[in-house]
């Protein structure tokens, strides 16, 4: 068999880009997650720069309005209280400002205009500190003068946080901006990846796999020996070949209701049942067994079995070889090796070797066997004057007396031309000789419907089996032989 050696590089290369598709989907879904973290943290750190901007934009009016209402202030409570106020908006206000100064975010994400906003609004802070803690630490109404400057300093900062507020609000709708386009830019490049490999990699690779698929199923199908799939578990029928429908006589939908102990024997399906149990033998060859099929008639199957993966299950595969023919054949050999072919009995031959295993077994067993010698009359005359053909009728009509009259289990041979031998299972010398007495009464019939013009009749004579006498088989018959001469003798002396 030619190896296609092309196919299976191509199947390695389908491997590979299947699993260099599933890597770089998976890098890209992992720099998807980081830049998604990455947004987020970033957009957290522009709320908080925002929202600490805003505070300053509070504190700076406040300390502006508690300065007016402490100077306006006319009762001594009144004037603690802003005092108070503007002591702790004051020093509120330098916590933040030194926090948004000093922030992260601010050195590594804002822009060089943010940062010139900032280093303007520096001399407008500083001149709030410095008019506030002047009442602070003289507690004291200002000047004019200083209060107009608190008041024009306050604006101008409020002005620049105003601006950076703006600035940062423009920074961080840029930003989303960039990040939706990066997003949509990555969801088309992830869109791309997949449907690339669906088309380049997924689709021809399930293509191939149907193919293959039918291919087996085709194979499968075509194939002259009959094949069945069951269920390793229950052993229903999951698949059936044409072979297998032929066989046992039924479709598809038939054989997919039936389980295999349908059309096996129990015996059988024990034997695959123990096979399938063992978890290191994978097939099992060589069980010749009768199979059913669905009109119950008998054929004799040479079946093999393996496991495989079907669908993802176990499932056991059952070849079925239909011997029957050869069967019979061997059958029709093995009678014409061991039954005489004219009388239906066995051959001298198989005879003795029957009669041997027959001993064996009533010496084992304790049981009586008795050996009949028998040897038709007149047969040589009947050839030499009425032909062959009359001689075969004459043997043919006594054996066949015989046979019938004999019970299941004896055993029947042809000895010689005319002679035969018979061993009569468990049964004494007595009730031999009450069945040879029947069988010659049959004959009798036989003779005086036919009319024949010579003489028929049979001579016999009979040896019992003796577990304490060690004769062979041989002896036996050669003393039933003896005893049916004298018989015969005895005829030819009383005609005379």
């Amino acid at each position: 068999m030619i190896k296609q050696k092309s196919t299976f590089d191509e199947k390695s290369t389908w491997r590979k880009f299947f699993k260099l598709s599933l890597v770089a989907i998976g890098l890209l879904i992992c720099l998807n997650a980081f830049l998604v973290i990455h947004s987020v943290k970033e957009q957290e750190l522009v709320g908080q720069f925002i929202d600490t901007t805003g505070k300053q934009r509070m504190l700076s009016q406040r300390i502006v309005k508690s300065a007016l209402e402490f100077e306006q202030a006319e009762s001594v409570s009144q004037k603690e209280f802003y005092f108070k106020e503007l002591e702790f908006s004051l020093n509120l206000l330098k916590t933040t400002h030194e926090q948004l100064v000093a922030d992260v975010f601010f050195d590594q994400f804002v822009d060089t205009n943010s940062k010139q906003l900032l280093d303007s609004v520096a001399p407008y802070y500083e001149e709030i500190l410095r008019i506030t803690g002047q009442i602070i630490n003289e507690k004291k109404s200002l000047l004019f003068e200083e209060r107009n400057n608190l008041s024009l300093n306050g604006d101008y900062y409020l002005r620049y946080m105003d601006a950076l507020v703006n600035q940062l609000t423009v920074y961080s709708k840029t930003y989303n901006r960039d990040h939706i386009q990066f997003e949509i830019g990555f969801t088309i490049l992830m869109l791309s990846l997949i449907v690339g490999a669906y088309f380049l990699v997924y689709k021809p690779a399930y293509r191939r796999t149907l193919e293959a698929i039918n291919e087996t199923k085709n194979l499968f199908d075509i194939a002259p020996t009959a094949i069945i799939i069951v269920d390793l578990k229950d052993f229903t029928i999951q698949e059936i070949n044409d072979a297998g429908e032929v066989l046992l006589q039924m479709n598809y939908e038939e054989a997919l209701r039936m389980n295999l102990q349908d059309f096996i024997s129990e015996e059988t399906k024990h034997q695959i049942q123990h096979f399938s149990e063992k978890e290191h033998e994978h097939i099992l060859k060589g069980i010749e067994a009768n199979v059913r099929d669905l009109n119950r008639h008998e054929i004799v199957c040479l079946i093999s079995v393996g496991k495989f993966n079907f669908w993802g299950k176990e499932h056991l595969l059952i070849g079925l070889a239909d011997i029957t023919k050869q069967k019979e054949t061997e059958e029709a050999f093995e009678k014409l090796a061991t039954i005489d072919e004219m009388t239906g009995l066995y051959n001298r031959r198989t005879g003795l070797v029957l009669l041997s295993k027959e001993f064996e077994k009533a010496k084992r067993h304790i049981y009586d066997v008795t050996i009949c010698f028998i040897d038709m009359d007149g047969l040589k005359h009947v050839n030499d004057t009425f032909g062959h053909s009359e001689g075969d009728w004459y043997i043919r009509t006594v054996t066949t007396v015989i046979r019938e009259g004999i019970r299941q289990g004896d055993i029947g041979m042809r000895f010689g031309g005319d002679e035969m031998v018979l061993g009569l299972a468990n049964c004494a010398e007595l009730e031999a000789g009450q069945i040879m007495n029947r069988i010659q009464t049959v004959l009798d019939l036989i003779i005086e419907k036919e009319q024949k013009p010579y003489e028929m009749g049979i001579s016999y004579g009979l040896s019992e089996y003796k577990k304490d006498v060690p004769l062979s088989v041989e002896a036996f018959i050669n003393y039933a032989d003896e005893r049916m001469y004298a018989v015969k003798t005895l005829k030819k002396s009383t005609r005379q």
